[in-house]
């Protein structure tokens, strides 16, 4: 483990953008130039981290889809939701993908586009997970039950169910969790079920930060402070 690694995981996120600037400077690569991403939404340094994921899309040059939700994720913080929209819409072009070939960034898409009213975004996304939906063809292997949540095949409970037999190893079982509780939350918050909303706020809470991190639902759920306003 290394050290900005280690300094993430101990919550002391100002040491780690420190670390990471330094090791960036070393030897010029992504992981650093995420580490500062992460750590400086972490911290609320929402500005920062938006210029950084700026340099990190550029320096990766567009090829990976978690640069552009990470930017997306800084602009949603600071308020400009339709450039995050942006964001979220173009990771699903990129060349690598998460390993469900781009349920991320449309999940984060569909997030984006209902809490903004976008409905021509919202259509289209909804298009993209409805076959990704089908090629699952009932599928359990996670995050494919997040897809068919998503587009009305699963309901709570089912995705409940698909969650418990995600898998046998705790870290990773926990960062599914998170994943869940965010798209859980956003469902209610759809209904207008803000007690249920914050009942999956405080689930998403208790993931060990370390494996939250991984996962760019959590910074949402964790960060922004539009989840007490219904939609509509």
């Amino acid at each position: 483990m290394d050290e900005t690694w280690s300094l993430m995981a101990a919550g002391r996120y100002a040491d780690a953008v420190v670390a990471a600037e330094k090791e960036f400077a070393a030897l010029p690569r992504s992981v650093p130039l995420q580490h500062v991403v992460i750590a400086s939404l972490l911290l609320g340094r929402y500005e920062r981290a938006e210029r950084t994921a700026e340099q990190l899309l550029a320096f990766d040059r567009g090829r990976l889809s978690c640069d552009f939700l990470l930017l997306g994720i800084a602009r949603w913080l600071l308020g400009r939701q339709r450039e995050a929209l942006v964001q979220w819409i173009e990771a699903d072009s990129a060349p690598y993908q998460d390993i469900a070939g781009g349920l991320n960034s449309l999940g984060i898409a569909l997030f984006g586009a209902t809490v903004i009213g976008d409905r021509e975004a919202e259509a289209k996304v909804t298009r993209k997970l409805t076959r990704m939906a089908e090629r699952a063809n009932g599928g359990s292997v996670w995050p494919y039950p997040l897809a068919r949540y998503l587009v009305g095949d699963l309901d709570d409970a089912a995705l409940e169910t698909a969650l418990a037999s995600a898998s046998k190893i705790a870290p990773l079982l926990e960062r599914y969790r998170c994943q869940a509780d965010f798209y859980i939350a956003f469902r209610a918050l759809q209904r207008g079920d803000l007690m249920l909303v914050q009942a999956r706020l405080a689930s998403a809470a208790k993931v060990t930060p370390a494996l939250g991190i991984l996962e760019p639902e959590y910074f949402l759920c964790r960060l922004w402070t539009g989840w007490d306003k219904p939609l509509g």
